[in-house]
């Protein structure tokens, strides 16, 4: 069984620093923890996986949850830290953090897209309703956005009353 302790020390998240702190030992283990697999432990998965050292990966919502057992409220870096390190310690069911591969970043891509666009239209949709509630609030209550698009053709393609009347 491996033996854990929890070490805290900030580090800025530049490769010097980072591969000086993974060439001093610290922490001993052979195998680091992470709470993200992406995007910002990026940098740090990477030197890990050049050091020959194995990241395992706990959820962060796991670590929220894990906290609420130990006393007190606050929120620290130390206090997660140790939380962590309990965390990694008593659990078996965490697996080792894999590379990604490149198929994989391309589908977090566009997947990360879609979700943007989905957040884009439900700004504009309560953007248009903001107005139309301001100007006509019977009309914007009659409109069912969520299952006609009747409501945001109206809206979109006939701004004025003129357009409106006038023949398509």
């Amino acid at each position: 069984m491996m033996e854990w302790r929890a070490v805290w020390r900030g580090v800025r998240s530049a490769e010097k620093q980072l591969s000086a702190l993974l060439e001093s030992g610290v922490p001993t283990a052979a195998k680091e923890l992470t709470t993200h697999n992406h995007g910002g432990a990026s940098l740090l998965l990477t030197l890990l996986e050049a050091h020959g050292q194995v990241a395992i990966y706990i959820p962060g919502r796991m670590i929220h949850f894990a906290a609420r057992s130990y006393r007190g409220d606050g929120k620290t870096d130390a206090k997660d830290a140790a939380v962590i390190a309990d965390q990694a310690r008593m659990r078996r069911d965490l697996h080792p953090n894999t590379p990604a591969t490149p198929e994989a970043i391309e589908l977090r891509m566009l997947t990360d897209r879609q979700g943007d666009l989905v957040r884009d239209r439900t700004r504009a949709i309560n953007r248009l309703r903001q107005l139309l509630l301001e100007i006509f609030p019977a009309l914007e209550q009659a409109f069912d956005y969520a299952s006609r698009r009747a409501a945001l053709l109206l809206l979109t393609k006939y701004q004025t009353p003129g357009l409106f009347a006038a023949p398509v």
